[in-house]
């Protein structure tokens, strides 16, 4: 049973709310309730956040839950539970940002597929740098077809001390954003440093397969 020190950074409202939902999707009504109870937050069991912008969620709740989450289902099952909540929390907030999301928007009909990665990771980091305290910076290697997503003030991690990455509700976040901004293609998404192992920021690496190649498999 974890619970973590506020840390005065918040996400809003609507964002964690969408993230519960996910995990209650994926997880079970009765897991996520236990969950809920172990992070010493009990109200989320009747009453999920808002459907606001209000950023008022503190970032330590929020990564209490997946502490807890690691706690209940063990490092592995826990996992490969947030990489799927992160997969739906993506495709919901699609549908509630779509204007500001969608691909129609970004006009990525007539662009390369880098192109159509680029702009989609941008838009990402973009919308979590707006709206949350979290800030975000996507770069490209010169020579390959690999990115890097570094997050600052990672709010999966919050407070939290692991041994191993801890931010798999992210690498799916990313997984499911790619898939959609690429048309139909998957890539290999790898947190490779976390702030919960004590690195200054938490940092993905991200690899785009040629065109002409199957996709990977995740």
């Amino acid at each position: 049973m974890t619970t973590l020190p506020k840390s005065g950074r918040c996400f809003p409202n609507i964002f964690a709310r969408i993230t519960f939902s996910s995990l209650i999707e994926v997880v079970g009504e009765n897991g996520m309730h236990a969950v809920f109870r172990m992070a010493h937050l009990p109200e989320l069991i009747d009453c999920l956040p808002p459907a606001n912008e209000i950023k008022e969620f503190d970032t330590a709740d929020f990564s209490s839950i997946f502490q807890n989450l690691d706690e209940i289902f063990g490092y592995h099952g826990a996992r490969g539970l947030a990489i799927r909540a992160g997969r739906i929390t993506f495709s919901e907030g699609l549908k509630q940002y779509g204007e500001s999301l969608g691909a129609e928007s970004l006009g990525l009909r007539d662009v390369t597929f880098a192109e159509r990665v680029e702009r989609g990771l941008d838009t990402i980091a973009s919308v979590f740098n707006q709206l949350t305290d979290q800030r975000i910076e996507v770069t490209r290697a010169a020579d390959s077809e690999r990115w890097s997503f570094v997050v600052h003030r990672c709010a999966v991690c919050e407070g939290r001390q692991a041994d191993q990455p801890a931010c798999a509700f992210t690498e799916g976040l990313i997984e499911e954003a790619l898939f959609y901004y690429s048309g139909g293609s998957k890539f290999r998404v790898e947190e490779v440093e976390c702030s919960a192992q004590g690195a200054e920021a938490c940092l993905y690496t991200i690899e785009i397969p040629e065109p002409e190649n199957p996709p990977f498999k995740v």
